[in-house]
């Protein structure tokens, strides 16, 4: 069976694009070390794991930190990541049976080149990992529909077990394909039974795959005595009411109104691509409503309807796993990007009819749609990547001056300890503003200089950037603050003073 899938002809131009437009869209950070903000402070670590729900992840740090060791490498982890996604996209070329090789190419470009793609390879240091549990997430899918109910229901359960205790956000993943299978059921099936079963066979596998995880992740902490921590809501899992989950719920198909109505938010990078999504989902809907036409029976038809609502739930299905006050990061939005698959499989399952002009016309915007949208990914990502390397090196020049102060200040000795006062708080009239580049993806490519130069790993950017590794004191350790209250701030001059046998390095006013 394997050798069969390579000698495809679809599966090789699925996996060749894939690897051809990951290498054109993120090449510059494959090859080159951007770390900052999270990056910078976890070279070396996996970040948040047990406490994050992450247990497997936490799993895999220790096996590698016990052998070869765990790095944040670009051309390592971005190089599994963009071979993770390719093996992703062949097998879901194979679930939804895409025969049409160039929407198996374009599918391929798509699923490597969008956003978030761009947006997690500035946490490089689980990039590999987390694009192992996306490809995990599609396997148990996979798994359930080629094999027979035994092997692909363990075998998807443990999938998505491991997949959730990697990173919890490619969840939706899983449950959008298994709702784009029961539209094709739909539409080549009259019986209501056969779709049923295909839904309790698919739902109970994910439901005891999310079972299964959380009874690891129990285990987990009980192991090493930790507790869930409160970001995105994490904590909350097991504890979600129905009422609360409904609402979040709500929340979902907003936001996905919002996106496809034109506002992207820091998922598309901008509004370039505002009228394409408009126009992407208006031929959606063009073939949603003529298989819906073409369906006999009212009880599919009903279940075909029902289907079609709960996707943009799938694809949002990071709301109702969140608290609803918190933002929904770029990272967490991957499930997305079956909004430009769902347009090429529509083609897929309406190609017989293609033959008329108005099908004929919608696939032309479908095929010109995706194509635009993969130049522009791809473009967007070296803007970012380009704007991040000067940001980067802007960042090394500013702070290679202030530790050049710091060492030349009157009476300095290499063995005082340092404080930094206010830090996160500078203000600097002189520094390059950065804002002729129209990029909106993920926060940190977002911002300017200036917050670069207060990011909270402003320590671990020193050490590892400008190679300062000072003995560091906190605020909290000062007694006597009454010079230090008189002292200008950084970079005026007198904000670098040697107080008691410590340099102190006011960089803003502090709380006190």
């Amino acid at each position: 069976m394997f050798i069969n899938y390579i000698a495809e002809k679809k599966y090789k131009v699925t996996f060749l694009a894939a690897i051809f437009s990951g290498i054109i869209a993120h090449g510059f950070m494959l090859t080159n070390k951007i770390s900052f903000h999270d990056d910078i402070g976890t070279l070396f670590s996996v970040g948040g794991g047990r406490t994050s729900g992450r247990w497997f992840l936490e799993v895999i740090y220790e096996m590698l930190s016990k052998s070869v060791g765990k790095y944040s490498m670009p051309l390592w982890g971005g190089g599994i990541s963009i071979l993770f996604i390719a093996l992703m996209a062949c097998i879901i070329i194979d679930i939804l049976k895409i025969d049409e090789l160039i929407s198996c190419m374009v599918a391929g470009a798509i699923f490597v080149t969008f956003p978030v793609i761009t947006s997690t390879f500035y946490f490089m240091f689980n990039a590999g990992c987390f694009f192992f549990a996306l490809f995990l997430c599609v396997l148990a899918v996979w798994l359930v529909e080629k094999c027979n109910i035994w092997i692909g229901g363990i075998g998807g359960i443990i999938c998505i077990t491991l997949s959730l205790g990697i990173y919890q956000a490619y969840f939706g993943v899983g449950i959008v394909l298994v709702l784009f299978i029961l539209l094709r059921e739909c539409q080549i099936n009259d019986n209501p039974k056969k779709i049923i079963n295909i839904i309790m066979k698919h739902g109970m596998v994910q439901v005891l795959g999310m079972v299964s995880y959380i009874i690891c992740l129990k285990i987990s902490l009980r192991g090493y005595s930790g507790e869930l921590t409160a970001y995105q809501g994490i904590d909350t899992i097991g504890k979600i009411s129905v009422g609360d989950i409904i609402k979040r719920a709500g929340y979902a198909y907003s936001n996905f109104g919002k996106f496809i109505s034109g506002n992207t938010g820091d998922v598309l990078g901008g509004t370039a691509l505002n009228m394409v999504v408009s126009v992407l989902s208006i031929a959606i809907l063009f073939n949603l409503l003529y298989i819906f036409i073409k369906i006999k029976s009212i009880l599919i038809k009903l279940i075909y309807l029902g289907i079609v609502l709960v996707i943009p739930l799938g694809m949002n299905i990071i709301y109702p796993m969140t608290t609803e006050t918190t933002y929904i990061y770029s990272l967490m939005r991957y499930p997305l990007v079956f909004i430009w698959i769902l347009s090429l499989y529509l083609l897929e399952l309406n190609k017989e009819h293609a033959k008329g002009i108005k099908f004929k016309i919608v696939k032309g915007v479908i095929l010109a749609g995706t194509i635009i949208s993969f130049v522009y990914f791809t473009y967007i990502a070296n803007v970012a990547y380009m704007k991040s390397a000067f940001l980067q090196e802007q960042t090394i020049s500013y702070y290679t001056t202030l530790i050049t102060q710091i060492k030349s200040s009157d009476g300095y000795k290499d063995d005082y300890p340092v404080v930094y006062v206010g830090a996160g708080n500078v203000t600097d009239l002189t520094i390059t503003t950065n804002d002729r580049y129209k990029v909106n993806i993920l926060w940190i490519v977002r911002e300017d200089l200036e917050s670069w130069i207060n990011d909270y790993a402003y320590v671990e950017f020193m050490r590892y950037h400008c190679g300062f590794s000072p003995v560091i004191i906190s605020e909290a350790e000062i007694e006597d603050w009454s010079e230090i209250n008189q002292m200008p701030t950084y970079p005026d001059c007198g904000s670098i003073k040697i107080i008691d046998e410590k340099v102190i390095v006011k960089l803003g006013e502090n709380s006190r």
